[in-house]
């Protein structure tokens, strides 16, 4: 049997334990005691499971998990960074404990190879492995659900896009793109999936270029699956990003699809060219220029979306796990 954690269902087998600590505040004070705070509870959780593996999911887990470690070698301590560490949000302090502290984890697993490299320049982690989301397909609907024949105008081709309305996302970049090809596309509508803090200012964005008729903001969905079957190209336009799920998600759909090529993720993705296309990061002319050759050429789009549907394979759970399984043996770790 299975229960549901969040938006993924969870073998009976594994046992959930909240360690309800406080949440992260603004200031770096603050910030620092509470994450001593969560140290001690971590480290006497730890004592009291006397686990064989543990593996910390982010940034401020892991920095928690090594100096927790530090003095304890009962088990193997595994760190990651899911996000471009590069640009994650730590405040100078924090950043150099994490960077000064990794060299206690057994090993640290990043998604991408620029990561990797960042991990490798900037910390003391001794062993760094790359390993990649896997993609969970086909991919389950959950609600809220929202059709798309309730929000697509008849007869019109899509373009869409999928991620929270923030800044990184982009989408103001993507708007304005768009807009400077509407004219030659009129059968062409945008559909950005997603909510967001920057609702309001994307909806002035919008509504300042006169394309409320030409720009949908449907909010977030859990039919997503539904959208990728519908839509005719997917755009990526993130300022940065940690890795890019919904552009794996969009190429194991069958999609033709264009992103900047921004740190951290599309490059590790597409093959410009061959199952994708990648644009300069911020690029906004180039962005435009290549979304107008590509909705125009049927052809292209076809052959990229013919290759795009092996990263089924390159993404696949199975695929992914045996990275995992060969870290796990270089770590001495028996996984039978």
């Amino acid at each position: 049997g299975y229960e549901c954690y969040g938006y993924y269902p969870l073998d009976k087998s594994i046992k959930l334990i909240a360690t309800n600590t406080a949440k992260t505040s603004s200031g770096i004070w603050s910030q620092i005691i509470v994450n001593i705070t969560r140290i001690v509870v971590v480290k006497k959780l730890l004592n009291k499971i006397k686990p064989n593996i543990v593996l910390a999911i982010g940034t401020i887990p892991s920095t928690i998990l090594a100096l927790t470690t530090r003095k304890n070698k009962n088990y193997i301590a595994i760190g990651s960074e899911h996000q471009n560490p590069s640009t994650y949000p730590l405040n100078f302090i924090t950043k150099k404990i994490r960077n000064w502290s990794y060299k206690y984890l057994d090993a640290v697993v990043v998604l991408t190879e620029y990561s990797k490299q960042w991990v490798i320049k900037n910390t003391t982690a001794k062993l760094i492995k790359c390993i990649a989301n896997p993609i969970n397909y086909p991919i389950i609907s959950i609600d809220p659900t929202i059709k798309p024949q309730n929000v697509i105008a008849a007869n019109k081709k899509i373009l869409l896009a999928v991620g929270g309305l923030a800044r990184v996302k982009g989408f103001d970049m993507l708007i304005t793109a768009f807009n400077s090809i509407t004219n030659k596309h009129q059968n062409w509508q945008l559909v950005i999936l997603g909510e967001g803090e920057d609702r309001a200012n994307l909806e002035q964005q919008i509504k300042q270029l006169n394309l409320q008729d030409k720009i949908s903001l449907p909010g977030a969905v859990g039919n997503i699956v539904d959208w990728y079957q519908v839509a005719d190209i997917f755009i990526l336009s993130s300022r940065y990003e940690g890795f890019g799920c919904v552009l794996v998600e969009a190429m194991a759909y069958g999609l033709p699809v264009v992103s900047f090529d921004c740190k951290t993720g599309p490059s590790d993705i597409i093959t410009h060219g061959i199952d994708g296309l990648l644009v300069e990061s911020g690029n906004i002319q180039q962005l435009a220029t290549t979304l107008d050759n590509l909705m125009t050429d049927d052809l292209l789009c076809k052959q990229l979306a013919t290759a795009a549907i092996k990263v089924r394979n390159r993404f696949s759970l199975d695929t992914i796990m045996k990275e995992w399984s060969s870290l796990f043996k270089v770590l001495h770790i028996k996984t039978d």
